[in-house]
């Protein structure tokens, strides 16, 4: 299957929403689904110009995260913060009664393992290899 790039410019802001405290709650699951085992606290939420779609690679079902009408889709990428590359996930909360969730599609709430010196208002890479579909 070929791979498609995608590459984007965008701006660290964090804030106190619900995914820090969810990822805290069920890190053992996050760990497990990822497999990174330094997680960085909190999601890291990346804004970015324009409205990207998630393409998921696999799913924690809401159920499993006391969550039962919203699911935490995934896709894998690679965050360059001061020229470093570490790997992470876009995490992507997927209301299933309305097809919205998170912060939307021009943030992209990442979960990586710990990055020192991340602060908000960074500009930071992140980057995707899409396999294309069928």
């Amino acid at each position: 299957m070929a791979t498609y790039p995608l590459t984007l410019h965008g701006i660290v802001k964090f804030n106190a929403g619900a995914y820090s405290g969810r990822i805290d709650k069920f890190k053992a699951k996050y760990i497990a689904a990822t497999g990174i085992s330094n997680l960085h606290p909190g999601s890291i939420n990346v804004w970015v110009d324009e409205y990207i779609a998630i393409w998921p690679q696999f799913e924690i079902k809401g159920s499993e995260l006391d969550d039962s009408k919203q699911d935490h889709l995934f896709e894998s990428c690679k965050i360059t913060v001061d020229g470093t590359v570490y790997p992470a996930y876009r995490v992507r909360p997927h209301h299933r009664p309305t097809g919205g969730g998170g912060n939307g599609d021009k943030c992209l709430e990442l979960v990586a393992e710990y990055i020192p010196g991340i602060e908000h208002g960074k500009v930071v890479t992140v980057k995707f290899d899409r396999e294309s579909r069928p």
